[in-house]
């Protein structure tokens, strides 16, 4: 749908160091209640980490639930090593 779109936009803008860009597209996500909310707070995570901010990038991380096993335990691990 158009949340995979918009996720997928985020983390193109991500990769290409566009943080900004990607911060507005993946925060409608993580603040949104589809099933993709997880996966936005991530991305943000993982962008806040490219540009050494570490303490938001650690908030958002500990926003995930456990809908998704796989993802809560990728960001649990990533928060241990923060």
């Amino acid at each position: 749908g158009d949340g995979t779109i918009r996720l997928a936009r985020g983390i193109r803008a991500i990769g290409k160091g566009r943080t900004t860009k990607a911060r507005q597209v993946v925060e409608e996500l993580a603040e949104g209640n589809s099933a993709l909310r997880n996966y936005g707070r991530w991305y943000l995570a993982l962008s806040y980490l490219k540009t050494e901010e570490v303490a938001q990038a650690k908030a958002e991380l500990q926003k995930l639930d456990d809908s998704d096993p796989a993802l809560y335990d990728k960001a649990a691990e990533l928060l241990e090593e923060l």
